[in-house]
């Protein structure tokens, strides 16, 4: 479950970072799964559930 805590908390920071960096641009589901090294249907399951 730890994991789970640190790895949200690291997207987090992530998206953070990614609107400052490149403001107007869009975080897509694909992105985001490339970050977390998880498929687009986990990410999709686990975050749309919380």
């Amino acid at each position: 479950m730890q994991n789970w805590h640190d790895n949200v908390l690291w997207l987090i920071a992530e998206i953070d970072r990614c609107i400052r960096a490149h403001e107007g641009e869009t975080l897509t589901l694909a992105y985001s799964a490339r970050l977390l090294d998880y498929s687009q249907s986990q990410v999709s399951h686990t975050f749309a559930t919380t």
